[in-house]
């Protein structure tokens, strides 16, 4: 397997090499993006099968090689037995890898501007048409029921407040 390295100024300043700091981090860093050994089994075997093989002849025209995936399940194992970090690291680095290839085309759009928030207008109340069509329908009768068990327990907080106010009238003798 043809390892990827890229040289950083951090890297540069320890000759080539990452300290034992330097690969936690990056394993804290990004930890999100390891996913349990069984699902790169999964995705390979998934890859490798006679369904996998065609719906890829379907998409792309040809198989695709799933030897990365073997890698990672591989690498993943190693990690998870021996404490590997070296392992780990080429994991990140294929999910990095393959993440970058999902969003490429988002990152490539230049059609669309892209919100920094969303529209004022965006929590505005259905047109009248739409309110009379969803009337009576499943998830309007849940939501009816819904608030009015929330006015059931907003009411009893009330009366146990309002309770709690009241003159006590205890003697001591």
């Amino acid at each position: 397997m043809a390892e990827t390295t890229t040289n950083s100024t951090d890297d540069q300043s320890t000759g080539g090499r990452q300290t034992s700091d330097e690969k936690a981090d990056l394993f804290t860093k990004y930890n999100e993006l390891l996913r349990p050994c069984s699902v790169y089994k999964d995705e390979y075997k998934e890859c490798k099968s006679i369904r996998g093989r065609f719906n890829q002849y379907f998409i792309f025209g040809e198989s695709l090689n799933c030897d990365q995936w073997r890698d990672d399940y591989n690498n993943c194992q190693k990690y998870s037995w021996f404490n590997d970090k070296e392992a780990v690291k080429l994991v990140i680095q294929s999910e990095m890898q393959r993440r970058a290839e999902r969003l490429k085309s988002h990152f490539d759009n230049d059609i669309w501007t892209k919100r920094e928030s969303p529209p004022d207008d965006w929590a505005k109340p259905l047109p009248a048409f739409m309110e009379e069509r969803n009337k009576n329908t499943y998830l309007d009768i849940k939501n009816r029921e819904l608030k009015e068990q929330e006015e059931k327990a907003m009411q009893n907080i009330t009366n146990t407040l309002s309770e709690a106010n009241k003159p006590s009238f205890c003697t001591f003798m």
